[in-house]
């Protein structure tokens, strides 16, 4: 399974420990057998006086630990091991 991702963001802490990142997306794997392109929502606007901010969804966040919006992320399973990010091809 190939993951292609590219971000420029900061680095944040980790929730969880890389085996559960990897285990869900190996259940993604089991579901698809060509390529899987998930898109995450952007983010949303609420009222000035919420102070909690506003998440509409967390795809990216729980199966790859991700936590920007707006991501798209391509997967193709008919490629294995570690690929790079299509900002270090260009």
């Amino acid at each position: 399974m190939a993951i292609f991702t590219c971000h420029l963001y900061k680095k944040h802490k980790i929730m969880f420990a890389k085996e559960t990142y990897t285990t869900r997306r190996n259940s993604l794997k089991k579901r698809g057998d060509r390529f899987l392109a998930i898109l995450d929502n952007g983010e949303s606007g609420d009222y000035a006086d919420n102070t909690y901010h506003f998440r509409q969804g967390s795809t990216s966040l729980y199966f790859w630990d991700l936590p920007y919006a707006g991501l798209a992320i391509w997967i193709s399973y008919c490629m294995d091991g570690i690929q790079p990010a299509l900002c270090e091809k260009a």
